[in-house]
């Protein structure tokens, strides 16, 4: 890896540093400023590094501090501001697909809902990736592919998991080939890759 390709890399962690520490985010032209870098080659830079532009990688914070704060918080409500949305009805919108089933499903264990998964081998160990109707809503490694599926349950306790068949093939090698990307990606670190995917 070239000097170069190392202060980039270090710029973008460090934009990336930024976006996750602030309470509303930044905009590309503050960004770029911070980088010392025009927004057009800033944005470039970023999405070739980290997989995503900086306003995904700002949008799946976004989501993630919502999917913390519905675990801690003592309302959706309270959940939903707390994350930064200006209103209940953006982050229904933003999140339900994003969190694959809605706010208040998320909150309550998945009551009611069916979870599908499928295990696989990987780099890593073993991977699950667990699927509602809406999408994926976790993905979880370990060494030993028996003890995934409590995984899973653990996080969503009151949901219906059922092994899912060849219709998750296809999924799952999109997670697993994503995991296996090219070396750019290892260079980041584990949480902003994550983020990204």
């Amino acid at each position: 890896m070239t000097n170069n390709t190392k202060a980039s890399v270090a710029l973008i962690v460090q934009a990336c540093r930024h976006i996750e520490q602030a309470e509303t985010a930044p905009t590309l032209e503050q960004l770029a400023a911070e980088a010392n870098l025009s927004p057009w080659y800033f944005h470039r830079l970023f999405k070739e590094i980290v997989g995503v532009t900086p306003k995904q990688y700002a949008t799946r914070q976004q989501t993630q501090r919502f999917r913390d704060s519905l675990n801690s918080e003592q309302t959706v409500t309270e959940a939903i501001y707390n994350a930064g949305f200006s209103s209940s009805s953006r982050a229904y919108d933003k999140s339900r697909d994003r969190l694959a089933m809605t706010p208040s499903d998320y909150r309550k264990a998945a009551e009611g809902l069916t979870i599908r998964y499928a295990t696989a081998a990987c780099f890593l160990g073993w991977i699950i990736v667990a699927v509602t109707e809406r999408g994926i809503c976790a993905i979880e490694f370990g060494d030993d592919p028996k003890s995934l599926p409590a995984l899973v349950q653990a996080r969503f306790s009151k949901a219906f998991l059922q092994e899912g068949g060849s219709e998750l093939t296809t999924v799952i090698e999109s997670v697993i080939s994503f995991i296996e990307a090219p070396d750019s990606a290892i260079e980041l670190p584990l949480d902003i890759q994550g983020t990204a995917f």
